[in-house]
């Protein structure tokens, strides 16, 4: 079958098939930070040798907070596409994949921790645009701070921390599905071997 296969070694997905089916997954190229990319080489878990010039990782495992455009993505009700430069792996690998590492520069692991509070402003950035150019959000926002004058100890802004701490939550729960798919998407793989295996066994027989 053409197309891109997932590099990690338990990993299906095929971008030919996923296209056909409807999937939304992405394929992603191997980053060029020789640390970064030496950790998706090593997250991949694959006995054979590869040239990651080559290979692509597909979006099962990768976090939503791992792409620039995820918030963005979310309120427009579409699949984010723009990974970050120092993403990586997490999701749907095996255990020992996981583990923690050496391969990562000081400046790359600085780039991750700048990454988490870097998507706080991004969401007050797309809240103030939108409250700046949405009439409907214009007139919810006086809606609700209209009602929280109205409370006492209320000054009536936007709590963009508790705010940050929603999205955060529904980032969770997100991932927790894409997990779940993913392990209901194998278990269904091992079955449909299975039952091709007794159909063969069954045909022998006769």
């Amino acid at each position: 079958m053409p197309g891109f296969i997932c590099a990690v070694a338990i990993c299906k997905s095929n971008s030919e098939k996923a296209k056909k089916s409807g999937q939304h997954i992405s394929f992603h190229s191997f980053p060029s930070d020789m640390g970064i990319r030496k950790e998706w080489v090593r997250r991949c878990h694959r006995k054979d040798m590869f040239d990651p010039k080559h290979k692509k990782v597909c979006s099962m495992h990768f976090t939503v907070e791992d792409y620039e455009d995820a918030i963005q993505a979310q309120i427009m009700n579409v699949v984010p596409k723009r990974l970050r430069k120092q993403a990586i792996p997490t999701l749907n690998l095996m255990p020992k994949a996981k583990e923690t590492t050496k391969n990562l520069s000081k400046s790359s692991k600085r780039s991750i921790r700048y990454q988490k509070r870097e998507q706080a402003q991004l969401v007050k950035n797309i809240l103030d645009e939108s409250e700046s150019n949405d009439p409907v959000f214009q007139q919810v926002s006086e809606d609700v701070n209209t009602d929280n004058n109205n409370l006492p100890g209320c000054s009536g802004e936007i709590d963009y921390e508790e705010l940050k701490r929603a999205y955060d939550a529904l980032v969770e729960e997100h991932n927790a599905a894409k997990q779940q798919i993913s392990e209901l998407n194998l278990r269904n793989l091992n079955l449909q071997k299975e039952n091709e295996s007794v159909t063969k066994h069954k045909r022998c027989s006769c």
